[in-house]
């Protein structure tokens, strides 16, 4: 990887900070999230996962109050999160 591609990704990480990510009603376009690294594999699974983000009720939900500011805090709750079938959502 060359140096300006990785200062892209970088810089595109705070895209996947908890309150951008899950804002509404208009989270981030799939298209300028920082996921260069996945080039084509599980593409339209990925974006399927990231529309359904901001219709999840987080705050009642997985989290006792409110989001998480801490990214690695949301993400792993994200990763525990199960529908009503108990089924990983994501």
């Amino acid at each position: 990887m060359r140096l300006p591609e990785i200062i892209e990704i970088i810089e595109g990480l705070s895209a996947l900070h908890p309150n951008k990510v899950v804002s509404q009603p208009a989270p981030l376009p799939f298209s300028q999230l920082p996921l260069s690294f996945l080039k084509g594999r599980h593409m339209c699974e990925v974006e399927e996962q990231c529309r359904k983000l901001c219709f999840v009720d987080w705050a009642n939900g997985i989290f006792s109050e409110s989001i998480p500011p801490d990214a690695t805090k949301f993400w792993i709750g994200l990763r525990r999160y199960k529908n009503a079938a108990g089924e990983s959502a994501f």
